[in-house]
């Protein structure tokens, strides 16, 4: 199921109007879309990738999601 598929237009609506489980389904929606974006490359002295998520980054897409989900026009 896409992702599409899943972002019904009740869903969004009870969002826009502060329903905390839609919010909380809309981001987790979102949640590996987040993940990719908070996502570095380090490359370690052996020549290896190490991969890490920018936690803090992370929260901050998050909550500049959760703030275009309330400004969100109908």
């Amino acid at each position: 199921m896409s992702e599409k598929d899943l972002l019904s237009k009740e869903l969004i609506v009870s969002a826009v109007n502060g329903d905390k489980v839609a919010i909380e389904k809309i981001v987790e929606i979102y949640s590996k879309y987040i993940d990719k974006l908070a996502t570095y490359s380090i490359k370690l002295p052996d020549g290896s990738i190490k991969k890490y998520i920018d936690e803090d980054k992370k929260q901050y897409l998050i909550l500049e999601l959760i703030e275009s989900i309330r400004n969100f026009k109908i």
